[in-house]
């Protein structure tokens, strides 16, 4: 089967990827290299704390998704799993960030209470004093996703050669 896939950005790249390993000749179109565009210029963060529960599932599979394919394609470089950091002041903000927190549990996400002292050592740059809670949601972070875009297709293109990028001038 023959496939062509518009743009090369982290999406396409993921398609062109899963495509190719499944056995489809794939051509990805693109007016730049892989990765070089928008993937380049975002943060590409990796959170589900303080969505709407409707979109924790997805995020939350988003978030193993980007670790399934660090292990897969040896790209960990690029995923930064490092945690985030979630404060709250007395009142509606302690309550609120206690109400994400049951949520992501909820889903199996993992989330820990720690004291603002903790929090202060992990991130000593951020004052913590005013912090009557704090949560560590330590599977949340960023991925480089410029680097991966460009490492899924250089990874197939070298391993089963099935993927080509050709590039477009067409805006």
């Amino acid at each position: 089967m023959k496939i062509g896939v518009v743009g090369a950005g982290i999406i396409g790249s993921s398609i062109a990827y899963h495509l190719g390993k499944a056995g489809a000749r794939v051509t990805v179109f693109d007016i730049g290299e892989p990765g070089n565009g928008v993937s380049s210029t975002s943060f590409a963060c990796l959170n589900a704390f303080g969505q709407a529960e409707a979109d924790l599932p997805f995020r939350l599979d988003a978030i193993k998704y980007h670790s399934m394919i660090a292990r897969d394609v040896g790209s960990e470089r690029h995923l930064h799993t490092t945690g985030t950091l979630r404060f709250a002041s007395v009142g509606n903000a302690a309550s609120k960030l206690e109400q994400n927190a049951k949520a992501l549990c909820k889903y199996g996400s993992q989330v820990e209470f720690i004291s603002p002292a903790a929090a202060g050592r992990l991130e000593p740059s951020i004052r913590t004093e005013s912090a009557a809670e704090v949560v560590l949601v330590p599977e949340e972070g960023w991925v480089n996703a410029g680097a991966l875009c460009r490492a899924l297709i250089d990874l197939y293109r070298t391993v089963c050669g099935s993927v080509s990028a050709r590039a477009s001038t067409r805006p």
